[in-house]
């Protein structure tokens, strides 16, 4: 597998987010961050490592920064990826969000309805084109 760093994110193909393709968008987004060993993180089953002790040993506290880098730089590719697949007018839902798995879950909960009441709210809410 190619390094992210080496190459692009494929999502210049990917049609963006736009309040009416969720469904697509999302199969999609999973493929890609599959792809490059993020969606882990994105759907929540990586997290940030809890913090150590205060009787932590020197080669714990190295092995916890070592992992928390590790974590972060993986989590904001995921985001970096994530964002850009979002129309413009569609970020207000999540511009104040860093965490990947939390912006997978605001847009999976306004999009992807699951309940009467949400699938009430997002019939309600006119999407211009």
């Amino acid at each position: 597998m190619a390094s992210i760093d080496e190459e692009k994110y494929p999502t210049s193909s990917v049609e963006k987010l736009n309040g009416q393709n969720y469904r697509a968008w999302s199969t999609t987004m999973r493929a890609i961050l599959r792809e490059f060993e993020l969606f882990d993180i994105v759907d929540g089953k990586e997290t940030r490592p809890q913090a150590l002790s205060d009787t932590a040993t020197t080669e714990e506290t190295e092995g916890y920064d070592s992992s928390v880098r590790a974590y972060d730089k993986k989590a904001s590719r995921a985001c970096r990826i994530l964002i850009s697949t979002i129309q413009g007018r569609l970020l207000t839902y999540v511009e104040d969000e860093d965490d990947p798995a939390r912006i997978w879950k605001v847009l999976k909960d306004h999009f992807c309805p699951t309940t009467d009441i949400t699938l009430s709210q997002s019939l309600s809410v006119e999407v211009p084109a």
